[in-house]
């Protein structure tokens, strides 16, 4: 073919309906991860310049695997400190098929679904083999093409946890200390006033990316139980569970920081209420983010 005889734009159009086509043929494996992780260490989920972050840590294993740029889906950004033992996320990758993590071979259990790519199977193993000792690939599965881990989800499960007994080095990481007793019976009282759709701009923090701040939260309960960190170490906690259609930014641990004004006598139940109304950003405490964890996430 003569490059002279045609137009750079004919030239264009044709690789792009001859990509297209490849495209159509060979559909672009679209991987769904579950992933759970501590993340002590981590300045968060979402990638950043000059941070060290969950999915950045994913992507560059998965880059590894696939030879190839990866970009990694999540369901959502999660703060600097927080946990997850449910994170959901998903990317695609070229399709070539039946590769291997672990070299040429191909041979997979009949019940594995192969699509164009690595065996999801193969590429759990990989992943957990490679990730430091604090991320955990949980599950890996070919998802549908429009598979979205964010635009997808319907409900998000996080809990809170805190211990307001003896302080102890153990939970440092993993739970907020309050050193004053909390009432569980007013902030659950509290609490049914946020239940339902509102508009939560006073819980959320500056720098939402949030399209609304209307938001759905379906369940709030506070409760008691132990935390149990090793044989003969149960540490008495409080744990605050909270489900919505999706959430602003910080709104949870802005949430419980109000609930925490509650618990301890200095605002009444009902003026929880009254925040939501007056839809101005509220002045008080925004706890920290070592006592948080993204639970689940359904679609």
């Amino acid at each position: 073919m003569k490059i002279g005889s045609m137009g750079k734009y004919e030239i264009n159009n044709k690789c792009w309906i001859l990509v297209s086509c490849f495209s159509f043929i060979l559909k672009m494996p679209n991987y769904k991860l579950t992933i759970e992780y501590e993340g002590t260490n981590y300045h968060g989920w979402q990638r950043q310049k000059t941070k060290v972050t969950v999915q950045e840590t994913i992507e560059r294993t998965l880059e590894k695997i696939f030879k190839e740029k990866i970009t990694l889906i999540g369901q959502g950004r999660i703060d600097a400190g927080a946990h997850a033992l449910g994170q959901v996320a998903n990317f695609k990758t070229s399709p070539v098929r039946n590769r291997s993590p672990f070299g040429d071979r191909t041979e997979m259990p009949e019940a594995i679904p192969v699509s164009n790519g690595i065996n999801p199977l193969h590429l759990k193993k990989a992943l957990n083999s490679m990730l430091p000792l604090d991320i955990r690939i949980n599950d890996a599965q070919i998802a549908d093409d429009k598979f979205h881990s964010r635009y997808r989800a319907k409900m998000r499960h996080y809990k809170y946890l805190v211990y307001n007994d003896e302080k102890t080095v153990w939970l440092r990481n993993l739970a907020y200390y309050e050193p004053y007793k909390l009432n569980i019976k007013k902030m659950n009282k509290a609490a049914k006033y946020l239940i339902g759709k509102h508009d939560f701009s006073p819980f959320q923090s500056s720098g939402s990316p949030a399209k609304t701040p209307v938001k759905t939260i379906k369940q709030i309960k506070i409760s008691k139980e132990n935390f149990f960190f090793f044989a003969g170490s149960d540490f008495p906690v409080i744990r605050f569970d909270i489900k919505a259609d999706a959430f602003l930014y910080k709104m949870v641990r802005n949430i419980i920081g109000a609930l925490f004004e509650v618990g301890r006598g200095k605002i009444q139940p009902a003026e929880i209420k009254d925040i939501i109304n007056k839809k101005e950003k509220r002045k008080g405490q925004v706890v920290p983010a070592c006592g948080l964890y993204l639970m689940q996430v359904k679609y």
